[in-house]
């Protein structure tokens, strides 16, 4: 499953990484993944949901269109689904200097049947 999230991510931005950005990146406009959390099924503890964070990180602002391409992007996965509700945008700076980076994370979900 990563692997197929990390290329369809890359049809978006060459610059994809998982877990953490590379802090040397000299461009601040990418795309990280990763696994969330594990939802193990109160009902018989074989099925289970499993969260993705996809955070896109961009210097000053991320352009409007790019939110819903990462969704349309991600929920074309069979299965993936985007969590329901807010998803935050958080602002930092890019390191040693005053140009603003733009992150919004957002957040899927895709249940798994079985072990």
């Amino acid at each position: 499953m990563l692997n197929e999230i990390k290329e369809k991510l890359k049809g978006l931005n060459p610059n994809v990484f998982y877990g953490l950005a590379k802090v040397d990146v000299e461009e601040w406009n990418y795309i990280v993944f990763g696994r969330k959390s594990h939802n193990v099924s109160e009902k018989n503890n074989r099925d289970a949901v499993e969260y993705y964070f996809v955070a896109i990180v961009n210097e000053e602002y991320i352009p409007e269109e790019t939110a819903a391409s990462v969704i349309e992007t991600m929920t074309s996965i069979p299965g993936m689904r985007v969590t329901p509700g807010t998803h935050d945008y958080n602002y930092a700076k890019k390191g040693g200097t005053d140009m603003t980076v733009e992150v919004l994370e957002l957040e899927f979900y895709r249940a798994k049947r079985g072990r």
